[in-house]
């Protein structure tokens, strides 16, 4: 997975750069993803849908897991109300 081994990714779309950055910061926006065939990653999807039913896992974006362990671990962690 991408967010286990990239520090930052560089996205290519029809030969030109389009955008370049951190993992988390490129999965998350909207408009480069509707450019070109990349998904997010299920780390990050999994966390959009938690946010979506309580917003205090919006803490998950400042932890920002890289696969699905540290998600878990992150989620156990908040839901003991030990935020980061």
């Amino acid at each position: 997975q991408v967010l286990s081994i990239a520090d930052e990714i560089l996205v290519m779309h029809k030969g030109e750069l389009i955008a370049s950055g951190k993992p988390y910061d490129i999965f998350l926006d909207k408009k480069t993803l509707s450019k070109t065939c990349i998904e997010q990653p299920l780390v990050i999807k999994t966390i959009l849908n938690l946010i979506k039913k309580d917003s205090k896992f919006k803490e998950l974006l400042i932890v920002k897991p890289k696969n699905i362990n540290e998600l878990a671990n992150a989620i156990l962690k908040i839901k003991k109300g030990k935020g980061w």
